[in-house]
């Protein structure tokens, strides 16, 4: 069977010299980009998206017109690629017209203040799209160039293309390069353009564009442990999924990873996840140790999970991943890596934390991410030698695990005289969690598993308990 063994704290630890090291294990060293950002109402920035995939940030607060307030926009080269400052009151296709904010009113023009540098070729853009019932009455794609250069607010109005019935629904997206254009090279790094009081004109009074003032604004700052890769997409609601803490175990900092939920699509949660890739020690067993706090505001479940890779870094069909159930004071966890268990070819492994996994942590049954649920992570350590855990063989087992193979329920009799908290688990041939739930064993007792649903193959069980530890397999038919 092929296994790594995540141990939590009724485990005795017995380690020996120390192996391989892993940089930055007590998280105590951060890159931190402090930032204002304008999505804390109504807009979607270009933040987002530059500050995970570039570390810089191209959407900022600045000096308004006639109010203290307005955004600039501004494009950077990276390397080879551009980084373009955006704002958007969408997430979907724009293009397609998909997405947009209810808006009720029979606008003829966009109107506002601006002020830009767009070097060479480049061009900013102003996108408007009007909808009724999901289809388009009005595709608007404004160019703004000009002399290339203006220096003071100005002021503008852009005729939108006439409609003939009142919208519902509004697209809005500007950018300091034009997007839209397939050819790169017409970008320029410092293109920049600056926005200020967005508002429609038409007959009668028209619905105000939120925040089309640019006054309202949010600070954050974007925090990533040096040495960590971050496995998130940043977050879209702005709200960080990754931060550093103060709740530590040890030293003054602790990692924080935390499911948060998107302003501009509720229906979405991010989960916070950090990386690192970890080479095997192909001579000797190590073992990774660890602790972690996890708190839930429902019934969800974080996980600590080992992706084996080969040594041009492809991952292998061989993912193990162990649920974290809540706990409300840091707690112990050993993880060990043992040769005689890894997959053909497994070079290294990408360890990751994640705040939310879709598991409960006892009942076995998936369930979305909670917005709110928190995995704090600090003081790891490789060393080289197991934990002091006793690998027990089957056949000394107090448990004994039928039929095998099983068609619609696996049992587990229990034949010791003393009773036993025992944590189950059983996982599919990727190694994903199919079934966790802690039970009370008393002698004699028979627990029954409905595996009825499972798709027929092998399965892996983990029996844990203060004794020890039995892994073995099964066959569902």
């Amino acid at each position: 069977m092929k296994k790594i063994l995540l141990l939590f704290p009724f485990m005795a630890l017995a380690i020996a010299g120390h192996a391989q090291s892993i940089a930055n294990p007590d998280f105590e060293n951060w890159q931190i980009i402090p930032y204002q950002d304008a999505s804390a109402s109504y807009w979607i920035t270009s933040n987002y998206l530059d500050l995970p995939d570039y570390r810089t940030v191209t959407a900022t607060k600045v000096a308004g017109n006639a109010s203290p307030n307005a955004i600039h926009l501004e494009t950077h080269k990276i390397n080879s690629d551009y980084a373009f400052g955006f704002i958007t009151n969408t997430l979907d296709d724009v293009e397609s017209g998909e997405g947009g904010q209810p808006y009720h009113t029979l606008p003829t023009t966009i109107n506002g203040y601006y002020r830009y540098d767009l070097p060479n070729n480049d061009t900013a853009i102003l996108m408007v799209i009007l909808k009724n019932n999901g289809n388009i009455i009005s595709s608007n794609v404004f160019k703004i160039k000009g002399t290339g250069s203006q220096s003071t607010f100005t002021s503008f109005s852009f005729t939108l293309a006439p409609m003939t019935m009142v919208p519902d629904s509004v697209i809005i997206v500007a950018a300091s390069s034009n997007v839209f254009n397939n050819n790169m090279s017409l970008m320029e790094d410092g293109s920049w353009l600056e926005l200020d009081d967005l508002q429609f004109q038409g007959t009668g009074a028209m619905d105000p564009i939120l925040n089309g003032d640019f006054e309202t604004w949010g600070s954050y700052s974007f925090e990533t442990p040096d040495s960590w890769s971050r496995g998130d997409e940043f977050s879209l609601g702005i709200e960080p999924t990754i931060k550093r803490s103060a709740d530590k175990y040890t030293g003054s900092y602790a990692l924080q990873l935390e499911s948060t939920a998107d302003h501009a699509n509720h229906d979405y949660v991010e989960t916070g996840i950090v990386t690192k890739n970890i080479v095997l020690n192909q001579n000797g067993i190590d073992t990774i140790k660890g602790f972690y706090k996890y708190t839930s505001p429902g019934g969800d479940t974080a996980a600590v999970s080992a992706q084996f890779m080969d040594a041009s870094g492809n991952l292998l069909a061989y993912t193990y991943v162990y649920p974290i159930g809540p706990a409300t004071s840091y707690q112990p966890f050993f993880f060990v890596m043992d040769p005689a268990d890894f997959p053909p070819g497994a070079d290294s492994i990408r360890l990751e934390f994640m705040s939310s996994y879709g598991v409960g942590p006892f009942s076995g049954q998936t369930i979305d991410p909670i917005p709110g649920s928190t995995l704090l992570i600090d003081g790891l350590t490789i060393a080289q030698g197991p934990v002091g855990i006793k690998k027990i063989a089957k056949e000394n087992s107090v448990y004994t695990v039928y039929p095998n193979p099983a068609i619609s329920a696996l049992n587990i009799k229990y034949a010791s005289d003393q009773e036993s908290d025992a944590m189950i688990t059983i996982r599919d041939a990727k190694g994903s969690v199919v079934y966790s739930k802690k039970s009370k064993m008393q002698t004699g007792s028979n627990l029954t598993i409905q595996v009825g649903n499972l798709t027929p193959g092998v399965y892996f069980y983990t029996i844990k308990d203060a004794s020890g530890v039995v892994n073995d397999k099964f066959y569902k038919q």
